[in-house]
């Protein structure tokens, strides 16, 4: 195939990725994997386009779901006696180089991935990779993970006017997302090393340009979005200071997050409540962090109110761990248009809006976080209270512990100004 008709994205693994076969067990970078993470940016780029040329969310989503077809692929089946679906307009090939995949907990103790050396990035990894083992007194991973190496996306086109349409989703993926579970608590970040040969982004001033070229909030839209996309409402922050490691990096923003949301325990001795020992418990990071446990407490109770923790814009499911009333979690529910629960739905989870990831530049990392609001659930989902659910107040109204979250002190300079002028071209 002509070089006119082909692209070609290098990338190499900033953090573990955590993603694996049917077993759980981290092989390889697969090209189903890549393709998705592409949509998913695609129609994260493009959503304001499709909602500025149809009269509805209805419409749009439908015009979007088309050309999205058009581009990727979908199964193909016969319809009214029409074939629908089929290849897309393009053929991905993945190629990998020095991958290494092992369970953390294997790797020598001088590994920056050693359980000895693991702290706050715990807070990331969450309950799904990892647990504390009371009797080591250690935390205990899951799952193996690809712990670095590099990979190739190639691009092969039948329709060349569809590469200007994934060049820039190749960009964004590279610049802001990763691949595998917890990507969005920035696991599995991937960077960008070159496009097409040409080295981009080689340093953070160079990284904020192409990032101003790619979003341009001017052409979004206003209002929030019905899935996680860009509109006007979007933040990114990048840091300013250079951290030695990746997993530094990691273990940095893992701090700041834990401290902003934990609660912690209480120690008897001293009756403080500290998230990790000798570090005490922040009550008053956000303004209705106190509101938010009491509440919590009377969910346990069934004494609760009809309202939710503000705290649930993070993401759902969440689970409380409370040392006087046991468990709660809270979980979304699909429901049907009469309120009942939806049988052929069984959505149970609110992917966090807020988007973690590491990048590298000149052997340093620094921190990127990107905010990407969207309604927060269907129409008709809702949020049981134990059996009493009132489907009214289903949904929080505001994004204001996110918004505390973003404009707290540890992140002061970081929030890059999206409306500042934007370079001319990509490459």
């Amino acid at each position: 195939m002509p070089e006119k008709r082909r692209l070609t994205a290098k990338y190499e693994i900033a953090t573990p990725m955590f993603i694996g076969d049917a077993n759980q067990n981290a092989k390889m970078v697969s090209p189903s994997s890549v393709k998705g993470a592409l949509r998913f940016w695609w129609r994260a780029l493009h959503w304001s386009e499709f909602r500025n040329n149809a009269n509805s969310d209805v419409d749009a989503l439908i015009s979007l779901h088309n050309k999205e077809s058009s581009l990727f692929g979908r199964e193909s089946k016969v319809v009214k006696n029409k074939q629908l679906g089929g290849q897309g307009k393009f053929l991905l090939r993945v190629k990998t180089k020095n991958i290494q995949c092992k369970s953390i907990a294997d790797l020598n103790q001088d590994s920056p991935y050693s359980l000895g050396i693991l702290s706050w990035q715990s807070y990331l990894l969450g309950l799904g990779l990892m647990e504390y083992d009371r009797d080591s007194k250690r935390n205990k991973y899951h799952r193996s993970a690809i712990i670095s190496g590099s990979f190739s996306v190639e691009l092969y086109f039948r329709d060349k006017d569809a590469i200007d349409e994934l060049k820039p989703v190749l960009l964004t993926w590279g610049m802001l997302g990763g691949l595998g579970s917890r990507n969005r608590k920035g696991l599995g970040s991937v960077n960008i090393v070159s496009l097409n040969g040409e080295n981009i982004p080689d340093d953070r001033d160079t990284y904020i340009k192409y990032l101003k070229q790619i979003i341009k909030p001017n052409s979004f839209r206003d209002e929030l979005p019905p899935y996680t996309a860009f509109s006007k409402k979007v933040k990114v922050l990048v840091s300013p200071e250079k951290y030695s490691s990746t997993w530094e990096a990691l273990g940095s923003v893992g701090e700041t997050m834990q401290k902003f949301r934990g609660w912690g325990y209480q120690n008897p001795r001293d009756n403080v409540h500290y998230i990790r020992p000798k570090v005490k418990a922040i009550h008053d990071s956000y303004t209705n962090k106190e509101n938010d446990h009491n509440l919590v407490y009377q969910i346990a109770t069934g004494n609760a109110p009809k309202k939710y923790p503000k705290s649930i814009v993070f993401g759902l499911p969440k689970m409380y761990n409370l040392s006087r009333a046991g468990e709660v979690k809270l979980e979304p529910e699909a429901r049907d248009n009469d309120g009942q629960p939806d049988q052929n739905n069984k959505r149970s989870r609110r992917a966090s809006p807020l988007f973690i990831h590491i990048h590298m530049f000149d052997q340093k990392a620094f921190i990127v976080q990107v905010f990407l609001p969207a309604t927060f659930l269907p129409k008709n989902d809702v949020i049981p209270l134990g059996d009493d659910v009132d489907a009214k107040l289903q949904k929080p109204t505001d994004w204001v512990a996110m918004d505390e979250y973003i404009a707290q002190s540890d992140f002061k300079g970081w929030e890059v100004k999206l409306w500042e002028k934007n370079i001319s071209t990509l490459p």
